[in-house]
């Protein structure tokens, strides 16, 4: 950590950057406290009462943690990676993990190597699951082949590989056969996604046994509680096509389980859903109108964090030393963001990520280019 960070912290010099008077939620005590978040050497030195160099006035507006998408297919949205981050970063979100068995069932490893370079640098941190099942099923005629060979390679790369994608052959999984354990034996070190629809009994059992950590896929808050109950964590996904988070927020407000196991993702968003509702802030906004709260989505948001390591689960908030966070509006907004009016909904979230200094040709994200356009507005977000 530099010594600035420390002294900022401190309070014996002033930060680069304070947001002042916020309305912060905090995912660690589950609260919100009004206080003012300071910005040092591109991360979070401290929240309470600071004086910055610059200053952002966020009276009557919400900060919290960006947001973090764990499972989607970027391909789905039918945008290369800058495309997407382009369309994703101003409703808030920060990073996703993403599984890109589409393009990687046409083209193989190329199509990984093409995206780990195409994802650099961009305003929303990807972190790539490496496709466990191409093809899908052994009846598809799939454009390359994609074997345990071909992804070793992958598996020594980080944190941007964080593990390895869905494994949707949960048959051969609980049979104990088949190419997938030594694909499995790959990435035991890192993170390893489920996709078993219906799984249930000692099957889900020997499934969950292999090391598979997560499902995306249950659409009833019984397969959740199940598969929680396995070990497994489970990703509420609300997307363009499947909508599965209503019945398992429901489900989890009514028995009053703990949320530490449950993160948002979307799956399969398309550009003009995304456009129309936001992306992770939809999951985020459905969860409140259900009942659940603030702290419902603080702790979804918490569990739902990348480890500087490329881990999940880490606690991602606004503590000092960390530097993901995301400016939120709170209650219908009337000013222009970037030149548009917002949708007005009482929990609408204009935000978006930018870096300190940012002279990227992304600068549009970063609202002090947006303020310098005369287009800044209180929705605008940072991410330092």
């Amino acid at each position: 950590m530099e010594k600035c960070v420390i002294e900022a912290a401190a309070g014996r010099k002033k930060a680069q950057l304070v947001f002042k008077n916020a309305h912060v939620v905090n995912v660690f005590t589950k609260q919100v406290e009004q206080a003012d978040v300071a910005v040092e050497a591109g991360v979070i030195a401290g929240v309470g009462q600071y004086s910055g160099q610059e200053e952002i006035d966020c009276t009557g507006l919400y900060l919290c943690p960006g947001f973090v998408d764990a499972h989607i297919h970027v391909e789905s949205t039918m945008a290369v990676p800058y495309e997407f981050a382009r369309a994703v970063a101003p409703s808030g979100t920060t990073s996703v993990v993403a599984d890109p068995h589409e393009i990687v069932n046409v083209c193989g490893a190329p199509a990984v190597e093409w995206l780990l370079k195409a994802s650099e640098a961009l305003p929303v941190d990807i972190y790539w699951m490496i496709p466990s099942s191409v093809p899908a099923t052994p009846f598809e005629t799939n454009g390359a082949p994609f074997t345990a060979e071909d992804m070793a390679p992958f598996a020594q790369i980080g944190p941007r590989v964080a593990g390895l994608g869905e494994v949707m052959c949960y048959t051969d999984v609980v049979a104990g056969t088949g190419e997938i354990y030594d694909k499995l034996a790959l990435f035991e070190h890192k993170h390893i996604d489920g996709h078993a629809p219906g799984l249930c009994g000692k099957a889900l059992a020997a499934y969950a046994a292999a090391g598979i950590e997560t499902e995306h896929e249950c659409t009833t808050f019984a397969e959740a509680k199940e598969k929680l109950a396995a070990g497994m964590a489970i990703l509420v996904r609300e997307g363009s096509a499947a909508k599965n988070l209503t019945a398992i927020v429901q489900g989890l407000l009514k028995e009053g389980l703990p949320t530490d196991r449950f993160l948002f993702c979307t799956d399969d968003k398309h550009l003009d859903d995304i456009a129309r509702e936001g992306h992770i802030r939809w999951n985020v906004h459905q969860a409140v109108q259900l009942g659940g709260g603030c702290c419902l989505h603080g702790e979804f948001q918490r569990r739902t964090g990348i480890r500087p390591e490329g881990g999940r689960g880490h606690c991602a908030g606004l503590q000092s030393g960390h530097c993901a966070f995301g400016r939120l509006e709170a209650g219908a907004c009337t000013r222009r963001i970037q030149g548009r009016r917002s949708c007005g909904a009482a929990h609408c979230r204009r935000a978006a990520r930018a870096r300190a200094g940012c002279t990227r040709p992304h600068h549009a994200f970063c609202p002090r280019h947006a303020a310098a356009a005369g287009a800044a507005g209180s929705g605008t977000s940072a991410r330092h």
